[in-house]
Protein backbone atom coordinates (compact mmCIF):
# COMPACT_ATOMS: atom_id res chain seq x y z
CA UNK A 1 0.00 0.00 0.00
CA UNK A 2 1.36 3.40 -0.99
CA UNK A 3 1.71 6.23 1.57
CA UNK A 4 -1.15 8.72 1.45
CA UNK A 5 -0.35 12.17 0.03
CA UNK A 6 -2.58 15.16 0.62
CA UNK A 7 -2.09 17.69 -2.21
CA UNK A 8 -2.80 21.21 -0.94
CA UNK A 9 -3.47 24.05 -3.37
CA UNK A 10 -3.92 27.50 -1.85
CA UNK A 11 -6.15 30.05 -3.57
CA UNK A 12 -6.43 33.79 -3.29
CA UNK A 13 -8.35 35.19 -6.25
CA UNK A 14 -6.90 32.70 -8.74
CA UNK A 15 -9.88 30.40 -9.40
CA UNK A 16 -9.06 30.01 -13.12
CA UNK A 17 -5.47 28.98 -12.36
CA UNK A 18 -6.66 26.59 -9.64
CA UNK A 19 -9.01 24.97 -12.17
CA UNK A 20 -6.17 24.52 -14.68
CA UNK A 21 -3.93 23.12 -11.94
CA UNK A 22 -6.56 20.61 -10.81
CA UNK A 23 -7.22 19.51 -14.41
CA UNK A 24 -3.49 18.85 -14.86
CA UNK A 25 -3.38 16.89 -11.57
CA UNK A 26 -5.83 14.41 -13.10
CA UNK A 27 -2.86 13.05 -15.07
CA UNK A 28 -1.07 11.89 -11.88
CA UNK A 29 -0.21 8.22 -11.78
CA UNK A 30 0.25 8.10 -8.01
CA UNK A 31 -2.58 5.94 -6.61
CA UNK A 32 -3.04 7.28 -3.08
CA UNK A 33 -3.68 11.01 -2.90
CA UNK A 34 -6.39 13.47 -1.91
CA UNK A 35 -6.82 16.97 -3.26
CA UNK A 36 -7.47 19.85 -0.88
CA UNK A 37 -8.07 23.43 -1.97
CA UNK A 38 -7.78 26.08 0.71
CA UNK A 39 -9.39 29.42 -0.11
CA UNK A 40 -8.27 32.62 1.62
CA UNK A 41 -11.73 34.23 1.34
CA UNK A 42 -11.27 35.12 -2.33
CA UNK A 43 -14.88 35.65 -3.36
CA UNK A 44 -13.90 34.57 -6.89
CA UNK A 45 -16.43 31.78 -7.47
CA UNK A 46 -13.98 29.02 -6.59
CA UNK A 47 -16.40 27.09 -4.37
CA UNK A 48 -19.00 26.91 -7.13
CA UNK A 49 -16.42 25.86 -9.73
CA UNK A 50 -15.10 23.11 -7.46
CA UNK A 51 -18.59 21.83 -6.71
CA UNK A 52 -19.46 21.70 -10.42
CA UNK A 53 -16.21 20.36 -11.89
CA UNK A 54 -14.23 18.82 -9.00
CA UNK A 55 -16.67 17.33 -6.45
CA UNK A 56 -13.92 14.99 -5.17
CA UNK A 57 -11.84 17.93 -3.94
CA UNK A 58 -11.93 18.82 -0.24
CA UNK A 59 -12.66 22.55 0.04
CA UNK A 60 -11.54 24.55 3.08
CA UNK A 61 -12.71 28.16 3.35
CA UNK A 62 -10.59 30.14 5.81
CA UNK A 63 -13.04 33.05 6.09
CA UNK A 64 -10.22 35.59 5.83
CA UNK A 65 -6.96 36.14 3.98
CA UNK A 66 -4.44 34.28 6.13
CA UNK A 67 -1.63 34.70 3.58
CA UNK A 68 0.55 31.96 2.15
CA UNK A 69 1.65 30.46 5.45
CA UNK A 70 -1.67 30.70 7.28
CA UNK A 71 -3.65 29.22 4.39
CA UNK A 72 -1.22 26.35 3.85
CA UNK A 73 -1.13 25.70 7.60
CA UNK A 74 -4.91 25.12 7.47
CA UNK A 75 -4.38 22.54 4.76
CA UNK A 76 -1.52 20.90 6.66
CA UNK A 77 -3.65 20.70 9.82
CA UNK A 78 -6.42 19.00 7.84
CA UNK A 79 -3.95 16.52 6.31
CA UNK A 80 -2.55 15.63 9.74
CA UNK A 81 -6.05 15.21 11.21
CA UNK A 82 -6.89 12.84 8.35
CA UNK A 83 -3.77 10.76 9.03
CA UNK A 84 -1.98 11.45 5.74
CA UNK A 85 1.65 10.38 5.49
CA UNK A 86 2.74 13.31 3.31
CA UNK A 87 1.47 16.71 2.27
CA UNK A 88 2.33 18.29 -1.06
CA UNK A 89 2.16 22.10 -1.00
CA UNK A 90 1.53 23.19 -4.58
CA UNK A 91 1.21 26.67 -6.06
CA UNK A 92 -2.08 27.26 -7.91
CA UNK A 93 -0.32 28.19 -11.16
CA UNK A 94 1.23 24.70 -11.40
CA UNK A 95 0.65 22.61 -14.50
CA UNK A 96 1.83 18.99 -14.22
CA UNK A 97 4.17 17.87 -17.00
CA UNK A 98 5.47 14.71 -15.28
CA UNK A 99 2.58 12.49 -14.13
CA UNK A 100 5.02 10.44 -12.01
CA UNK A 101 6.50 13.33 -10.00
CA UNK A 102 4.54 12.61 -6.80
CA UNK A 103 5.51 8.94 -6.82
CA UNK A 104 9.14 9.81 -7.52
CA UNK A 105 9.29 12.19 -4.57
CA UNK A 106 7.49 9.77 -2.23
CA UNK A 107 9.90 6.96 -3.21
CA UNK A 108 12.85 9.28 -2.53
CA UNK A 109 11.58 10.24 0.94
CA UNK A 110 10.71 6.64 1.76
CA UNK A 111 14.27 5.60 0.83
CA UNK A 112 15.81 8.52 2.77
CA UNK A 113 14.06 8.45 6.14
CA UNK A 114 16.33 11.22 7.49
CA UNK A 115 14.94 13.68 4.91
CA UNK A 116 11.79 15.56 5.91
CA UNK A 117 11.05 17.74 2.87
CA UNK A 118 11.70 17.31 -0.83
CA UNK A 119 11.05 19.45 -3.87
CA UNK A 120 11.05 18.54 -7.55
CA UNK A 121 12.68 20.29 -10.47
CA UNK A 122 10.32 23.13 -11.38
CA UNK A 123 10.10 24.78 -14.78
CA UNK A 124 9.14 28.43 -15.23
CA UNK A 125 8.65 27.78 -18.93
CA UNK A 126 9.57 24.85 -21.21
CA UNK A 127 13.28 24.19 -20.75
CA UNK A 128 13.81 26.95 -18.14
CA UNK A 129 14.42 25.49 -14.68
CA UNK A 130 13.35 27.69 -11.76
CA UNK A 131 15.87 27.71 -8.94
CA UNK A 132 14.09 26.42 -5.86
CA UNK A 133 17.21 25.85 -3.74
CA UNK A 134 17.69 28.78 -1.36
CA UNK A 135 19.81 29.76 1.64
CA UNK A 136 18.47 30.86 4.98
CA UNK A 137 18.38 34.68 5.02
CA UNK A 138 20.81 36.85 6.93
CA UNK A 139 22.36 40.26 6.25
CA UNK A 140 26.00 39.14 5.91
CA UNK A 141 25.05 35.91 4.25
CA UNK A 142 22.94 37.75 1.64
CA UNK A 143 25.83 40.14 1.02
CA UNK A 144 28.26 37.23 0.60
CA UNK A 145 25.95 35.35 -1.80
CA UNK A 146 25.30 38.51 -3.82
CA UNK A 147 29.05 38.83 -4.51
CA UNK A 148 29.52 35.09 -4.98
CA UNK A 149 26.72 35.02 -7.56
CA UNK A 150 28.47 37.74 -9.55
CA UNK A 151 32.02 36.38 -9.23
CA UNK A 152 31.51 32.60 -9.33
CA UNK A 153 27.85 31.73 -10.04
CA UNK A 154 28.69 28.08 -10.78
CA UNK A 155 29.80 27.61 -7.16
CA UNK A 156 26.28 28.16 -5.78
CA UNK A 157 23.99 25.17 -5.24
CA UNK A 158 21.03 25.46 -7.59
CA UNK A 159 18.16 23.33 -8.85
CA UNK A 160 19.13 21.08 -11.70
CA UNK A 161 19.26 17.50 -12.84
CA UNK A 162 20.73 15.96 -9.68
CA UNK A 163 19.63 15.66 -6.08
CA UNK A 164 21.13 18.39 -3.90
CA UNK A 165 20.90 19.12 -0.19
CA UNK A 166 19.29 22.47 0.54
CA UNK A 167 18.99 24.66 3.60
CA UNK A 168 15.72 26.12 2.32
CA UNK A 169 13.40 25.20 -0.55
CA UNK A 170 11.16 27.61 -2.39
CA UNK A 171 7.53 26.91 -1.45
CA UNK A 172 6.29 26.50 -5.02
CA UNK A 173 6.15 22.69 -4.62
CA UNK A 174 7.13 20.89 -1.43
CA UNK A 175 6.52 17.31 -0.33
CA UNK A 176 6.55 17.26 3.47
CA UNK A 177 6.80 14.14 5.63
CA UNK A 178 3.98 14.83 8.11
CA UNK A 179 5.70 12.70 10.75
CA UNK A 180 8.21 15.59 11.03
CA UNK A 181 5.45 18.09 11.75
CA UNK A 182 3.80 15.76 14.25
CA UNK A 183 7.10 15.46 16.13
Amino acid sequence: MEPTVCIIVLNYRLADQVGECLRSLRSLRYPSYRLVVVDNDSGDGLAEMLQAEFPEVVFIQTGENLGYTGGNNRGLAWAMEEGADYALILNPDTVVINPDFVGEMVRYLEAHRDTGIAGPRVFQSPGEVQNTVLQAPGLWRNFYHWFLFRLAPASLVRSGDQVVEAEVLNGVCLLIRLECLRE
